[in-house]
């Protein structure tokens, strides 16, 4: 709400015309109960505003003057979707295909996928954790169907488990939900890729439409399971993308994120571990690449709560154009949280002299016997390394390109899907090579 003079004028919300078709489409049930409840914690909480320390750098008011629609798969060629997915090999018989936020079926292909994997409408009986934030609010209130993953103990499940969320907006201002709960058993292990795209045919169409993404994701891993999430966002142009991922770690679990940023107008990202016991181990790697006008907003909370825990938190950022990389990640010890193990490191290479990145690693320590660190960079690439490497006989857009590469490979060499790695090197190549020279570098 705004204040004008003795009055308060509220701000519309721009997905108040949706919930109510939404909700008038759906059948009366406890979840209808449920999604009113959680709508209205959206409403009263509201869009984050700059004025907020979490959110001072993404400003969030473009989506407040829209209206927003669900987006829907009428009318879409099957054909041409099949046809533009970003499979990947080693997924191919455990995928799962969401157009437009609806599972299809018939692009799917669940021949290898363990028994515990499933697409779910939310019922009474899908547990759905508390919704704390607004967005987190706002997906629960419109999600439509959840993809709801748990491998019984002792199960390894080997392939890893493909989760591909396409956009193909026909309109202006469509809107998804998409929501994962994966729960791993004592001593299981698994990989699940989500991947987050736009669909774009030859003559571009789709990507040129502003659309929104709420993704959520909740992890629960129990005694000594092991998780390896991947994520990689490539949206639309004009696109937003919203995510919130929590990880909640057992007794000597280990829980294994990357996060990818390369697509959307604006991304953010929060990721939340929690150790619930002691001997757990979380690692997070992650990358963003942007350009232009993007902006890529990523805050980290690690919560040791808990003795004889291990994290690593390890992200880069590669910002060309305009783009604005920012970065928050906190490490929290608690009392009583001994021998704790935490280290943080953000560093940021900006390709122009207009790009920007804003980091702030964070260590909040309330126990005495640990070992944690933190560090942060920001740079640009290295003449005098540009000019050895032409000294050598390469071009400049090729000196340029090796650095770059070099600088991600401490992240993109970790992730264990090739397939995944090469399509990561291929769009991390694409941006460098399309990257003006500037005149230092040309010397």
């Amino acid at each position: 709400m705004t204040a004008v003079g003795a009055e308060t004028v509220r701000t519309p919300n721009p997905f108040a015309d949706a919930f109510a078709e939404f909700l008038a489409a759906s059948a009366t049930t406890a979840l209808w109960d449920r999604r009113r409840a959680a709508f209205a914690v959206f409403e009263r909480l509201g869009i984050p505003t700059v004025k907020e320390e979490a959110w001072r750098y993404t400003n969030l008011a473009p989506l407040s003057k829209q209206v927003f629609r669900l987006a829907t798969a009428d009318g879409l060629d099957t054909a041409l979707v099949r046809h533009s997915l970003p499979l990947f090999d080693e997924s191919a018989t455990t995928c799962l295909v969401f157009v437009n936020g609806s599972f299809q079926v018939a692009l799917s292909d669940l021949r290898d996928l363990p028994s515990g994997v499933a697409v779910t409408a939310p019922g009474e009986d899908l547990h759905l954790p508390a919704e704390e934030t607004p967005f987190r609010a706002l997906n629960t209130a419109f999600v439509r169907e959840a993809v709801v993953i748990r491998i019984p103990r002792n199960t390894v499940v080997v392939p890893p488990i493909g989760l591909f969320f396409v956009t193909a907006p026909t309109v202006d201002f469509t809107m998804t939900h998409p929501r994962v709960i994966i729960e791993l058993g004592e001593a299981a292990i698994a990989t699940v890729v989500e991947i987050h795209t736009v669909l774009c045919d030859d003559e571009g169409r789709f990507g040129a439409h502003p659309y929104l993404t709420n993704a959520v994701t909740d992890v629960q891993l129990g005694q000594g399971s092991n998780l390896t999430h991947i994520k990689i966002q490539t949206e639309g142009g004009h696109a937003y993308h919203l995510a919130d991922l929590r990880a909640v770690i057992g007794r000597g679990a280990a829980f294994t994120g990357h996060a990818h940023a390369i697509g959307g107008l604006l991304s953010r990202q929060n990721i939340q571990a929690q150790f619930t016991d002691e001997g757990g181990e979380c690692r997070l790697y992650g990358l963003q690449a942007i350009a232009g006008h993007q902006l890529a907003d990523t805050h980290v909370v690690v919560d040791h709560a808990v003795p004889d825990c291990t994290s690593e938190v390890l992200y880069k950022g590669i910002f060309d154009g305009q783009a604005h990389g920012v970065f928050d990640g906190r490490i929290l010890v608690r009392h009583g949280a001994q021998r704790t193990h935490a280290l943080t490191t953000n560093k940021n290479l900006l390709l122009s002299a207009t790009a920007r990145a804003d980091t702030k690693p964070q260590l909040e320590i309330f126990a005495d016997d640990v070992k944690c660190g933190h560090g942060a960079t920001v740079g640009q690439l290295d003449a005098d390394e540009i000019f050895y490497l032409r000294s050598r006989g390469l071009p400049v857009t090729e000196a340029r390109r090796l650095l770059t590469f070099g600088f991600a490979r401490e992240v993109s060499e970790k992730l264990p899907i090739p397939s995944l790695k090469v399509r990561l090197d291929g769009a991390l190549a694409a941006r460098v090579e399309a990257s003006p020279v500037s005149f230092r570098e040309a010397e």
